[in-house]
């Protein structure tokens, strides 16, 4: 289940125990779970930027936390830190991409097209070269 809809659905499957608990109005023990379930409610949504982040398994996952966990109260915040768990790069993709770059040859267009650029500027060395040692002959 997506986390967003875990989190929905946690909010949805609480309503009928909250309503249950205040119901009970002259309980501490019912306005104590009421808060209790409340809290929690409130503190899955406000992190759940962080809990994304991490259940993808981002690359800045501590610092997207830290961000949440700042400036998170503000809907802006919040709504970047959102934007970057569902974006950032993962650990698989960077090591994906450090992979790439240690392995030679691994774009043979890009290999096609260096040994090309390579092959006419050495040619015009050389032709620049004939043509000095022609002048000084």
């Amino acid at each position: 289940m997506h986390p967003i809809g875990a989190a929905l659905a946690l909010t949805a499957s609480a309503w009928p125990a909250l309503a249950y608990a205040a119901s009970d109005a002259g309980s501490q023990g019912g306005l104590l779970i009421v808060g209790v379930i409340v809290g929690l409610i409130f503190l899955a949504i406000y992190f759940l930027p962080a809990l994304i982040g991490r259940k993808r398994g981002i690359s800045s996952g501590g610092a997207l936390f830290v961000v949440n966990l700042l400036f998170g109260w503000s809907g802006i915040g919040w709504f970047i830190c959102l934007l970057w768990a569902a974006t950032g790069a993962t650990r698989a993709q960077d090591a994906y991409y450090r992979q790439q770059d240690r392995t030679p040859g691994a774009d043979p267009a890009a290999d096609r097209a260096y040994r090309e650029a390579y092959a006419k500027e050495r040619a015009r060395l050389d032709h620049e070269a004939q043509q000095r040692a022609n002048r000084e002959a």
